[in-house]
């Protein structure tokens, strides 16, 4: 009786550590910016390079340059010359508004690189106003913040659900 006992809860035991391993794992909150964003758990790589650009990059597969999900300052962005302010020309690309301010020649080359044949839109929160560009290989999100603030998100792996779950409710 003492064995089948034993062999009993090793079975309990066994089942519930394949239980753990195989249910999803929940989001956890990042710190970014001044933000608080919820980003898929257990990443295999974390790095930070600092700087300017303050990049940070979440891998979540042990292969270089797959499954990756990167945070970025857009302040290197300064060096483009748009013609007008960060956030005005993100608005013209991804709203098709109008803005005489900002370079065409520079929307149009931007357009091609996130615009054509992608899934583009905004969405809004209390805290931030992002545009996004989806596309099956490459995904960005641009967000943009009351204090001037603009970071450059983007993954290769995420969905569009899951994009939008990343900034849902950021604090």
């Amino acid at each position: 009786m003492k064995n089948k006992v034993k062999i009993f809860l090793i079975l309990i035991a066994a089942w519930a550590a394949s239980s753990a391993i195989a249910a999803p794992a929940a989001n956890i909150e990042l710190y970014y910016a001044g933000h608080v964003f919820r980003v898929p758990a257990n990443p295999a790589v974390i790095a930070a390079t600092g700087g300017d650009d303050n990049i940070l990059l979440l891998r979540y597969s042990s292969d270089k340059s797959k499954k990756y999900l990167a945070f970025s300052n857009m302040k290197s962005e300064t060096n483009l010359d748009f013609g007008c302010a960060t956030a005005q020309f993100f608005e013209a690309l991804f709203t098709s508004r109008l803005d005489t301010s900002c370079h065409q020649e520079v929307l149009n080359s931007f357009k091609k690189t996130f615009i054509d044949g992608r899934d583009v839109g905004k969405w809004s929160s209390e805290k931030l106003t992002l545009y996004f560009s989806i596309h099956n290989e490459k995904s960005f999100l641009f967000a943009f913040d009351a204090t001037g603030k603009s970071i450059k998100i983007d993954s290769d792996f995420l969905s569009k659900t899951e994009l939008k779950n990343l900034v849902n409710g950021v604090q």
